[in-house]
């Protein structure tokens, strides 16, 4: 490559800097406002909005200001606005904003583009790596023989739609053959990528586009162009995921990465939880209860739960690695907001039930795409739903516990505080029932490795104890077993029965593994009748 096409290359980067932050730009969407058929006020805007056989309507009255883009006088009455898919589509405006038609699978919505949008205002640049020939790699592009094919993919507003692609390109980098599936006939192609760096270094997917093919398929991939969706300007964008195959598993360092702001990166890697310590169980009737809370809640040492934090590493999945980048107050409250609201809505609602559009109205969102902002799909929101569950659960668990010295007091004081969890926090555990039955049997081969690293460590501070003349002999292997289904059932009936005696049941529960766990010699002494050696 010359210097040339290093030229060209900063020349793009600028055109994009100023097309993103242009005053009816990405950075200026405010708001995606999905119609129903019945007339309502939207946030911000006058009159009464409504979705009416294939167009955008709204009764307007003189002095509201909306006028039709091109148009100098007012709009009043009944507007009825032909979306963007329509070939005559419409646009109104309103004190410099564009009110602007789409429609998507049948579905009507209104955009809203305001010039004096705040995350434009504080629009700093698009931080890019830098130029490096060697990303721009010869591709070829074979057609499907079928022709173009429908994929089902997920969109940043949680649901999955259709993807429409039409073949593969082929290419290598760092002397790797990789194929990318994309879209496109007759003219440029493009595709939605991931790669190592994503989530992490970069936004969590970006765009590609190649040069339309010649007659044998030879085209030009550059990844020095790969560039951030609109999805990553503006929390209302829906944007496609990556179809199957199409993360790379190498670091794709090149091209734009993140939204720069005044006060940091917009949108940094998803962080969802980190490593959590939980035992599942499915108890009698097929469904899981919930949860033999954290096992490192025993653990006699910050060394000893560090340990076990490393050997559950990954139970929830593959975890994004780094640390959050430019996480801001604002976006933490944000999150925060979003997972509780996920939580009462999962708890009351269930977990079938539990959308985006669900969980962005009891949250008190205009809309679902800041979840999809803050969180990279339904399943990394649950992720971040259990961290907090698990998080809620140490809080209450662990002050009980670690007052407690010698392993059979904090034993009795892990159960007892397990147990009497699901009454101080029902709604947590409720949430995480469901979203543990609702994830079916693919749950099952998910938590299997982190349930059997739990149990391990477990098994470890018994032996320990053992060997320490604190606990009797018998298999620890099985009485691991036994406390975590005998929390379970006994969590299950909480949850099920709220008039049950908890505090009584925890007690039970905890006498019952006191008196298991004894040396031999303390319970042959704790049933001795008096005078018996005399």
């Amino acid at each position: 490559m010359t210097d040339t096409a290093a030229e060209a290359w900063q020349h793009w980067t600028e055109s994009r800097n100023a097309a993103v932050s242009a005053p009816h730009g990405p950075l200026a969407l405010t708001g995606t406002h999905w119609l129903e058929p019945e007339p309502a006020e939207l946030p911000g805007l006058p009159g009464r909005w409504w979705a009416e056989s294939g167009t955008v309507c709204a009764e307007l009255v003189t002095g509201d200001g909306v006028r039709l883009e091109g148009e100098q006088r007012e709009a009043t009455g009944r507007v009825a606005l032909r979306p963007d898919t329509d070939a005559a589509a419409q646009i109104a405006v309103l004190n410099g904003m564009r009110l602007v038609p789409i429609e998507r699978e049948g579905e009507l919505a209104l955009r809203v583009f305001d010039p004096a949008a705040p995350r434009r205002a504080a629009f700093a640049g698009i931080s890019v790596y830098p130029y490096a020939p060697e990303w721009a790699v010869p591709a070829v592009f074979t057609p499907f023989d079928k022709g173009a094919q429908d994929v089902l993919v997920e969109n940043a507003d949680g649901r999955a739609r259709p993807l429409t692609v039409t073949g593969q390109v082929a290419f290598t980098l760092a002397g790797r053959p990789h194929t990318l599936t994309v879209s496109g006939s007759g003219g440029p192609l493009s595709g939605v990528v991931a790669d190592e760096t994503s989530g992490r270094e970069t936004y969590r997917f970006r765009f590609i586009t190649l040069p339309a093919p010649d007659a044998d398929g030879n085209t030009v991939l550059d990844f020095n162009r790969a560039f951030l969706p609109p999805c990553a300007f503006s929390d209302h964008f829906i944007c496609p995921f990556p179809p199957p195959g199409n993360r790379l598993t190498v670091p794709v360092e090149a091209g734009e990465r993140h939204v720069v702001g005044v006060g940091g990166v917009f949108g940094g890697p998803l962080h969802p939880g980190g490593a959590l310590g939980r035992v599942m169980s499915r108890p009698a009737g097929g469904r899981r209860g919930p949860v033999c809370l954290p096992a490192r809640l025993l653990a006699r040492s910050s060394k000893q739960r560090y340990l076990l934090a490393r050997a559950s590493k990954g139970w929830l999945g593959r975890a994004e690695r780094g640390a959050p980048v430019g996480r801001t107050f604002t976006e933490s409250a944000r999150r925060r907001q979003i997972v509780e609201a996920a939580i009462e809505v999962i708890a009351e609602a269930g977990y079938a039930k539990a959308s985006f559009a669900r969980i962005a109205k009891h949250a008190g969102l205009s809309s679902t795409g800041m979840i999809s902002y803050h969180f990279k799909g339904k399943d990394d929101l649950l992720r971040e739903v259990i961290a907090e569950v698990m998080r809620v659960s140490e809080a209450y668990m662990l002050p009980r516990i670690e007052a407690e010295t010698g392993p059979r007091a904090r034993l009795r004081a892990y159960i007892e505080s397990n147990v009497e969890l699901a009454a101080a926090h029902p709604r947590e555990l409720a949430a995480l029932v469901e979203i543990l039955n609702g994830q079916g049997d693919d749950a099952e081969g998910q938590f299997a490795a982190g349930r059997r690293a739990v149990m391990d460590f477990q098994e470890q501070l018994v032996r320990a104890a053992q060997a320490d003349g604190e606990y009797g002999a018998f298999d620890a292997r099985v009485l691991v077993t036994a406390i975590r289904g005998a929390i379970d059932a006994v969590l299950v009936r909480v949850l099920r029965d709220p008039q049950m005696d908890v505090a009584a049941s925890a007690k039970e529960l905890a006498d019952l593994f006191d008196r298991a766990v004894r040396p031999a010699e303390v319970c042959m002494e704790a049933h001795r009748i008096p005078g018996e050696d005399a």
